[in-house]
Parts: structure tokens; sequence; C-alpha cells
């Protein structure tokens, strides 16, 4: 019995001076933010960047994992229906009221606080149904692509550097939510998600 005290002791000990061993870390230099990066961005100070326009853009993040874009698009405004080949891409709806149209989901209505997401390979577009200019950010990952439906060139320019060229998709699977994910929630609904759960 003596023999099992003094096991179980001495098994305590040491597993007092693990818990209590010194451990290591590497530490960089505090990170320093590059254009278009800042600490913190406000929206009062993009609306008065860009006063002068009804319809906006601007880079928020452009970095290695991640590209992201406050954009105000005016009533009326729409974008071409599109999908991203290899990616999902996220929109919240800052302001105002949006009608997101999901190939697999249909019709999302997108009010304030809205939180939509798109799977890849799935066909999406957005129009603002508001009275009032929409804000917006959308979010997808760094250097995805993104191939527009049209029976032939789109009349808008390319994006600087490219040329419009047609593309074929022959095995192309309408995306699926998997992990949780959903086309839309918005804010004030995580807190009832999580009382439920709970």
């Amino acid at each position: 019995m003596k023999i099992f005290a003094a096991a179980a002791a001495f098994l305590c000990s040491a597993a007092a001076l693990i818990a209590q061993a010194q451990l290591w870390a590497p530490k960089g230099q505090p990170a320093v933010y590059k254009g278009p990066h800042k600490p913190h961005t406000r929206l009062k100070d993009l609306r008065a960047k860009h006063a002068a326009h009804a319809d906006w853009r601007e880079v928020i993040v452009d970095d290695k994992h991640l590209r992201s874009e406050s954009i105000q698009a005016r009533p009326g405004s729409r974008t071409r229906r599109a999908l991203h080949p290899d990616t999902r891409a996220w929109w919240v709806v800052m302001d105002d009221e949006m009608k997101f149209d999901i190939e697999s989901v249909g019709p999302a209505s997108g009010r304030k606080g809205s939180i939509i997401q798109v799977p890849m390979q799935t066909f999406y577009s957005w129009e603002v149904v508001g009275n009032q200019p929409a804000l917006v950010f959308e979010t997808n990952i760094a250097g995805a692509k993104t191939l527009y439906e049209s029976t032939g060139a789109p009349a808008e320019k390319p994006p600087a550097g490219t040329a419009w060229i047609p593309v074929k998709s022959n095995n192309r699977e309408i995306g699926v939510y998997t992990r949780n994910n959903k086309p839309q929630v918005h804010y004030d609904e995580w807190p009832r998600q999580s009382k439920k759960a709970s």
C-alpha cells in the first residue's frame, strides 16, 4: 500500500512539474499595416470619402488569404449573373435592402445585418431593391476567379490587363451548403440560435 501511495505522490509531483514547465514560442515584430489595410475602417469615413458618388467600391482587405471590398450601389443597380469556380463568396449587407438570386436557393432578401453566402460553382446575382443606395461588404478568397454568364462577350470592359474569352464548363456541379453553412443568416438570429443550442 505504501508503494502505491509513493508512486501516486511521485506521479502527482511529475505532473505538477510538467504543468509548470516554461514553454517558448516564436514572436515576430508587431504587424505593420500596408495599404489598403488599416487597423479600423469606419463606415462614416468611407461615406465621406465617396460622398460625390452614388456607386463606388473600395478594397478593405487584400492579402494572401482574403480580398474584401466595401461596395455602395444605387437603387436599381444589379450585377451580371456569375459564379466562382473554386471558391465561395460572402456578403454582409451594411445598409438598405438587396435581393440575391442564388441558383440552388432562389431569391433571398438581404436587409441590414444579413450575411449571404454562395457556394462555389453556383450562379448568383444581386440587385438593390430599397429606396436608398445599398452598402455591402463583399469577401472572397484571394485570387478568386469569376466567370460571367453571357450569350456573347459582355458589354462592359474586362478587369484591367485582361480580355474576355469564352470558357466551357462541362462538368460543373452546383455547390452545396455543408458543415452548418447556410445561404443566409442575420446578426439578430445568432443570440436565439445560441440559446437553443445551450
